[in-house]
């Protein structure tokens, strides 16, 4: 390619992601295909074009348009910048000013400080601010991403009949809602009886929870306090705190298996547990699907708790929901609905509990 068509890395400003584009420098404009995952030309006009970061320390260099708020070019090679610097106007391009070592360091320093008070600080308060206020998009972006990182361990549970009774326990629950939920159950070991929500109201439930489970009401009991969490913006407030901006930036910085395992060991506050507990008692009742479940489910949890300890990955779920006496008597204290009927038929839990008979690769 010549200098006049290069390829690199393009923000839109509404995905997290970058895109890999080719750029061609024109007369009456910057035109910008992307090339994955679809393609899609933008002509930014050179008079709207922006110099927003200059050559610099080998970092990126980027440029910017009025007219797509948001939007970023990323260039690596210099020649590329000289080529479209003479078509920019001269008052649309950032001069870098003159540094000195000592003005470095002290920039460097004063940077840092604000940075790690903001990590430490900053971000941890304002998390729960932070996580209401994240794009929709973002927010499915980041679950998906999250949710991805179990394709390393296992896979979907997809049986047509499984599905199908998994659903109906969901539109139970949300019945009503404006929500909408992406509930997956996911293969695993039958000591990983574990269920966890993800940002973007995704929630995931691990086989060995099913076959634990007495009960399709002792799953649903499960569901609706994870679903409890997902409405309260729970899990992207704890990524939040306990991975600061990383959270913003998981395109560069991590993986997807380390946001799982933060999730799968991440500890809610007393505040969290007790919230997602009363929104999930609501949704049962909502649902006319009774309570004596989901305190069933983590009675049994109890005993199995005492009688085998020596499983660690049995008591994962036990061990990240503290208080659980306190919570059960909590959800025992706030009763059922008028009337009740399981949330699934015989046949149905039947059909639930051998979801894992066919499997896929994850997918959205």
């Amino acid at each position: 390619m010549s200098d006049s068509l290069f390829i690199a890395r393009f923000f839109d400003g509404k995905s997290l992601r970058p895109y890999q584009a080719q750029v061609e420098i024109l007369p009456e404009y910057l035109l910008i295909k992307t090339l994955e995952p679809d393609v899609i030309e933008i002509t930014w006009p050179w008079n709207k074009i922006k110099v927003m970061e200059p050559p610099h320390s080998g970092r990126d260099i980027v440029i910017g348009c009025s007219d797509m708020a948001g939007a970023r070019l990323l260039l690596k090679d210099v020649t590329h910048y000289k080529a479209i610097l003479n078509y920019i106007p001269p008052k649309n391009i950032k001069l870098s000013s003159v540094e000195h070592p000592w003005h470095r360091v002290m920039i460097i320093v004063v940077a840092f400080s604000v940075l790690l008070t903001i990590l430490l600080v900053g971000i941890p308060l304002s998390a729960p601010f932070i996580s209401r206020h994240v794009p929709e998009t973002w927010d499915d972006e980041l679950g998906q991403f999250v949710v991805n990182g179990m394709s390393e361990s296992g896979k979907e549970c997809v049986s047509p009949n499984g599905v199908k009774a998994l659903q109906k326990m969901v539109g139970k629950l949300s019945k009503g809602s404006t929500e909408k939920f992406d509930v997956k159950v996911i293969k695993a070991g039958s000591e990983d009886i574990n269920a966890f929500a993800a940002p973007g109201n995704h929630v995931i439930i691990l086989s060995g929870l099913l076959d634990f489970a007495n009960s399709p009401d002792e799953v649903a009991g499960v569901l609706a306090h994870e679903m409890g969490h997902a409405i309260e913006h729970h899990p992207t407030q704890g990524l939040i705190r306990t991975m600061g901006i990383n959270i913003v930036m998981y395109s560069s910085f991590g993986t997807s298996s380390d946001y799982v395992t933060k999730l799968l060991h991440l500890k809610y506050s007393r505040t969290d547990e007790q919230t997602a507990d009363d929104i999930g008692v609501a949704l049962l009742k909502n649902a006319n699907i009774s309570t004596e479940g989901f305190v069933k489910f983590f009675e049994k949890l109890a005993q199995e708790h005492n009688l085998l300890s020596e499983h660690e990955k049995m008591l994962e779920y036990f061990s990240s929901h503290p208080g659980m006496m306190e919570r059960m008597e909590n959800i025992k204290a706030q009763g059922n609905a008028t009337t009740t009927t399981p949330s699934l038929t015989t046949q149905e839990w039947q059909d639930l509990k051998t979801i894992c008979t066919k499997t896929k690769a994850l997918a959205f």
